[in-house]
Order: structure tokens, then sequence, then C-alpha cells
């Protein structure tokens, strides 16, 4: 039994799937659009591909000294870089102490002003509403 679709054949009896010849420039441009309109998506695809292949290859004599080498001149690198970034942070740790102080002194300040102001406005609040009873049990 053969099923027939329009873009190809598909022999119910073997595991065959045909493509008609008529299709197949159809299927060697498709990538070509395909990069066309999504040419980051092409790109990483391109580049996931040859670190596949990059992966599967041995690796040469002259890679493997390479590598040898560039790692012990790496781990000296990020020795002194991380000496460094401690060096940097405990310059620096008083400057930030001071300044979260500050912060923390503004926001104190800033709470306490929001308090006092929130208090007047609700002793106005109070003040207003038994003068409007007070007028309103005169008038009656």
């Amino acid at each position: 039994m053969r099923l027939a679709t329009p873009d190809a054949v598909w022999s119910s009896n073997s595991t065959r799937y045909e493509v008609p010849a008529k299709h197949l420039e159809d299927i060697a441009i498709a990538p070509v659009g395909f990069a066309e309109g999504n040419p980051l998506a092409a790109g990483l695809i391109g580049i996931g591909i040859g670190l596949l292949a990059a992966t599967l290859m041995p690796t040469s004599r002259e890679e493997q000294r390479f590598a040898d080498g560039a790692q012990d001149t790496l781990q000296d690198i990020a020795g002194v870089v991380g000496r460094a970034g401690h060096e940097t942070a405990d310059a620096i740790r008083p400057a930030v102490e001071e300044a979260t102080a500050d912060v923390k002194s503004t926001a104190r300040d800033a709470i306490d002003t929001v308090k006092d102001d929130a208090k007047g406005a609700a002793d106005e609040v109070k003040t207003s509403a038994q003068e409007n009873i007070s007028d309103v049990r005169n008038e009656q």
C-alpha cells in the first residue's frame, strides 16, 4: 500500500520515505530561506554543529601540549586576579559600610518625618471632625 501526499510518498510495507525528484530542489534551497529569515538561529546552529564536530575529533599532540602550558598560565592569572579582587574588596569595605550607615540614617529620618506628618494630619482630621460635630449639634 502506498500513501501519496503532495510532498512525498510513503510505502507502508517498508520503512522507506520517498521524496519525488521535483521536491529535491526545494529541500536543497530550504536552509537558505531559513538562514535569510533567522540569521541568528542559523549562526547558533552552525556554531553548535562546529562544537559537536570538535568534541568528536581527538586532540593532537600539539593541541595537548598547548593546553597543558595554557592551564598553568591560566591558573597563575586566576590567582593574581583573585588576590586583586580580595584587595579591592578590602579597600572599599569601609566606604561601603559608611554609605550603608548613611542610607539607614536617611531612611530612619524619612520614616520619622512620615510618622510625624501622618500624626499631624490625623490630629487635624480629628479636630475638624469634632468641630463639624459641634456645628451640627448647635444647628439642631
